[in-house]
């Protein structure tokens, strides 16, 4: 008998994890991603929200030092600079676990995930193809959603 095949539908921490802990013990595992790796907490969430406080508290250091304030050119805004630096933040740590799941032999397929039946999964990738996927196990990390604060 063969390794186990295992479907882990969901790229943000728990897939991710369990995928790794999965191909570790053996098995030969597919992840299913809709969007990105990394789930909404890297992408969307803490880690682009960390990356900006981190500027912002800097600046607002700088711009309160008696040593410093008369170094920042008048008319400062280095908010594009910010956006951008959080960008490459969140694109580093998205490459580094894509690369930590290739390491672990760990396959990602992008697109939506439909539960068939059983241990059958059906995957609409992104470029519209169709496929249906056995497995032995699967496992459920579909993440969560942001919510908009109302105004």
């Amino acid at each position: 008998m063969g390794a186990k095949r295992i479907v882990v539908i969901g790229g943000g921490p728990g897939g991710y994890v369990a995928a790794i802990r999965a191909s570790q013990l053996g098995a030969k595992v597919i992840l299913i991603e809709r969007d990105r790796i990394g789930g909404v907490c890297l992408n969307r969430g803490c880690i682009p929200t960390k990356a900006l406080l981190y500027d912002a508290g800097l600046l607002r250091a700088l711009r309160r030092s008696p040593v410093f304030k008369s170094a920042l050119p008048d008319g400062l805004d280095p908010l594009e600079s910010m956006i951008d630096r959080k960008a490459k933040v969140v694109e580093d740590m998205v490459k580094g676990i894509a690369l930590l799941l290739e390491s672990h032999r760990v396959a990602i397929q992008y697109g939506e995930a439909d539960l068939l039946g059983g241990t059958r999964i059906g995957l609409i990738k992104k470029d519209g193809g169709r496929e249906t996927i056995g497995a032995d196990a699967v496992i459920l990390a579909p993440g969560g959603h942001q919510r908009q604060s109302p105004a």
